[in-house]
């Protein structure tokens, strides 16, 4: 997920400011992975797809206007979140990898199994030669 949000710098009173002007590439909570949104650091898109949110509940907004220090601040939170959301979806992919090697694994024995099953049965094979007086 690449996140992009463009932003505006201003002067007021000689502090440096900056307006948001789009936010973009942002997910919402209900889209994501339950494990990234209930811990921090972790952020998403609010319902009006229009603010985030980060879990400490710190707000970046459209159209809201944030002091040079606020929004350093919270693009780093973001950066930070957003290396976690990759590890934990790395490890999601990995583990989703595994069980379905697992699932081809016992399909490949339950059919190997099967065929020697069939082959067995399909011929007589000589063991052993047996004689038997009577």
């Amino acid at each position: 997920m690449t996140v992009r949000i463009k932003t505006q710098e201003f002067l007021r009173n000689g502090v440096r400011m900056y307006r948001v002007l789009s936010i973009r590439g942002v997910l919402t909570k209900d889209k994501m992975n339950p494990q990234y949104v209930e811990s921090n650091p972790s952020f998403w898109l609010t319902d009006s797809h229009k603010t985030i949110r980060l879990f400490d509940g710190t707000t970046l907004c459209v159209n809201g206007e944030y002091k040079s220090a606020v929004i350093f601040k919270i693009m780093n939170t973001i950066k930070i979140a957003g290396n976690r959301l990759h590890r934990i979806n790395q490890e999601a992919y990995r583990a989703k990898q595994v069980e379905e090697a697992g699932k081809r694994l016992k399909s490949q024995v339950a059919d190997t199994l099967r065929k020697r099953r069939e082959d067995a049965t399909s011929h007589d094979t000589p063991v052993k030669n047996v004689i038997f007086k009577i």
